[in-house]
């Protein structure tokens, strides 16, 4: 296959077939089109699975390698099936037991009766807050029974049950295209080489600039991917290991604390925040000044500025790219990326910023 395309690109390039090149081009830009049409609910998903091979190739080649010369026969001789299916487990792991742990911690702690009794818990609280006036409390709990009363009609009813329908939905679809990238991304990594190899016979550029643009796009995203993941488990043990001393799970807020440090602006102060709110409600004020001041200052300021460059410092001298790209740029193309992809726009959107960085900087040079 990949001899017939390089033949193909050669045809194209003969000026003695000309005419009949441009109607080739044609056909071939109407079938490619065609493709992209056909595929298209898997082309996010098939992007996607390739920034994480371009991201995680490094720990493949270094993984084959030690299959490779390993003295057990079927480890040395398929070892590129092996290193692909050992990094799609770990990528699964990452992937679904938070998942698995968030629906488990879910159904297990369902109490039926409370969310029943919630009304009632809502002005017995009320009642027994002593900073809020009594003119406020009343109008608060007439503003409770009134909408207490309006969703136990049926129509209500009807609209929150459509609710959770649309959102089943949609975490199933969310699902599936998880499913997708994991799948796709252990047959690109067992096909890695030939995928490399076929487009970089067809792509008309030197073989020396395609690697030189290869080489920075996946070494940026490394470097971006890798920095956000380390950041991530940082603030989320941070924040685990306080909530240890507090009345609160440690592991789950830990857990959404990494989580949200993904999120431009406002990270991780959307867990401690609230929890700074419901320990003030409740009167506990120190405590909500020791958590909001750690939230602040550790997990806002000391990590996600110091301790994010010594990560991205030490990253950057692992992975080699030719140039840097500037900090505040790679900052607003994840934040351009989650807005307009979603939660994969943390890969897509400094991906296509590293790719326009590379083409400028190869134009530049060249």
């Amino acid at each position: 296959m990949l001899n017939s395309a390089f033949i193909v690109s050669n045809y194209f390039l003969d000026e003695r077939y000309m005419p009949r090149n441009y109607f080739l081009a044609v056909l071939f830009l109407i079938s490619l089109a065609s493709v992209c049409w056909l595929f298209n609910n898997f082309l996010k998903s098939a992007l996607v699975a390739w920034l994480l091979v371009m991201v995680t190739q490094g720990f493949a080649i270094q993984l084959g390698n030690s299959l490779a010369s390993s003295k057990i026969r079927l480890l040395s001789s398929r070892n590129e099936i092996i290193s692909a299916a050992i990094l799609t487990l770990g990528l699964l792991l990452i992937l679904f037991l938070p998942f698995i742990y968030l629906t488990s911690y879910a159904i297990s702690h369902f109490d039926y009766q409370q969310i029943l009794g919630l009304k009632a818990s809502l002005i017995d609280y009320l009642n027994s807050v002593t900073w809020i006036s009594a003119n406020i409390k009343t109008k608060i709990v007439a503003s409770i029974v009134s909408f207490s009363n309006e969703f136990n009609d049926g129509e209500h009813i009807k609209r929150a049950l459509s609710m959770l329908q649309s959102y089943l939905s949609h975490l199933g679809k969310g699902i599936f295209d998880l499913g997708v990238v994991v799948v796709l991304f252990f047959l690109f990594h067992w096909y890695r080489k030939d995928i490399i190899a076929f487009f970089a016979k067809i792509t008309p550029l030197e073989r020396v600039l395609q690697q030189q643009l290869y080489r920075n796009i996946s070494g940026t995203l490394s470097i971006v991917f890798l920095t956000i993941f380390a950041v991530a488990i940082a603030q989320g043990v941070a924040f685990g290991v306080l909530m240890i001393f507090f009345d609160y799970n440690p592991l789950l807020l830990g857990f959404f604390a990494a989580i949200s440090s993904v999120v431009p602006v406002f990270g991780t102060a959307l867990v401690w925040g609230p929890v700074v709110i419901n320990e003030v409600a409740h009167g506990n004020i120190i405590a909500g000044i020791v958590i909001g001041c750690f939230g602040s200052f550790v997990l806002a300021f000391l990590i996600d500025n110091f301790v994010r460059l010594f990560f991205l410092s030490k990253i950057s001298q692992v992975v080699k790219v030719d140039y840097k790209i500037n900090e505040f740029l790679l900052f607003f193309s994840i934040a351009a990326g989650i807005t307009s992809l979603g939660f994969w726009g943390v890969l897509i959107g400094p991906a296509l910023v590293a790719l326009f960085v590379a083409l400028a900087n190869s134009m530049v040079e060249h």
